[in-house]
């Protein structure tokens, strides 16, 4: 899927039932670390213009390592645009910024411009295809720009999920937008 950058099948898709399929896959992870997902249901009613399967993958992946970094009794937030530290996100140039923030420990500083990159991982590796390739957040960016959408990450000095910081990772995708008639 990465090498090949399968073009996405781009049809109006309401987040909330993306979101609700993310939550789905990702609750039995969740409970075996006794962490929490919360989702800001303002998301429910967005629409985006995207490839549903693909965004859920780009969702899931985000939420797992999200889930993974809270460790357990962590916290994961899933919400719509807001500041980011170095820069500001939400509705620009009709995309919508969906933001994934954690408790965790954040993204060490070193990382942070290499996380993107495939190959690259923090985990502990496994297969050069197992789990812990690091081929996941590579391939979210992948995604993420074959729908013309960004993907940025950072650390936060204070969230609503975690007074003293965690990571977030802010995805812009293409809002949907009713034909002229």
């Amino acid at each position: 899927a990465f090498a090949g950058g399968a073009k996405p099948n781009l049809q109006p898709v309401r987040l909330g039932t993306i979101v609700d399929s993310v939550l789905t896959h990702a609750a039995p992870h969740a409970r075996v670390l006794d962490a929490s997902v919360e989702v800001d249901s303002s998301l429910e009613s967005v629409h985006l213009s995207c490839d549903p399967l693909q965004i859920e993958r780009a969702l899931l992946n985000l939420v797992l390592n999200a889930v993974d970094a809270a460790g357990p009794r962590g916290r994961v937030g899933i919400r719509a645009g807001g500041p980011v530290r170095g820069g500001e996100c939400g509705t620009e140039d009709n995309l919508f910024s969906i933001l994934i923030e954690d408790n965790g420990p954040g993204i060490d500083a070193a990382a942070l411009p290499k996380i993107f990159d495939p190959f690259f991982t923090t985990k502990e590796c496994g297969t050069p295809s197992g789990p812990h390739s690091g081929l996941g957040l590579a391939i979210v960016h992948r995604i993420v720009e074959l729908h013309g959408g960004r993907i940025r990450a950072g650390n936060r000095a204070g969230t609503p999920v975690r007074p003293g910081g965690g990571a977030v990772f802010v995805l812009s995708l293409p809002r949907y937008s009713e034909p002229a008639s």
